[in-house]
């Protein structure tokens, strides 16, 4: 078993390997990145919603930010987790401004 095999099964995942940020779980098999049964992970949801908020975010402050043209990002090899190596990025135009809904003093 490797773990870094999980959910990269070309025949149950539609392109595996590539990322894509708007993939439609609901219409692919159950991922696996948070554990299955008695060993899921607790902090699962939380998780989840830290990065939903956080690639939001950054969409929706940065709206141009893209992968800078011609650069291939680079995996790096492991046996229990996948990450790149770099991912070069570009951006055009100034960032927008925050959106702050109250609370905690600037």
């Amino acid at each position: 078993m490797l773990y870094s095999s999980a959910n990269h099964d070309p025949a149950k995942y539609a392109e595996p390997d590539k990322f894509v940020i708007d993939r439609d779980w609901t219409r692919e098999p159950r991922h696996f990145a948070f554990g299955l049964g008695i060993h899921f992970c607790l902090g699962a949801e939380l998780a989840r919603t830290e990065t939903q908020i956080a690639i939001r975010t950054l969409d929706e402050r940065l709206p141009k930010l893209r992968i800078r043209e011609g650069f291939s990002p680079r995996q790096l090899p492991g046996m229990v987790f996948r990450t790149w190596e770099e991912i070069e990025m570009t951006y055009d135009g100034p960032p927008l401004p925050r959106i702050s809904t109250g609370g905690a003093a600037a």
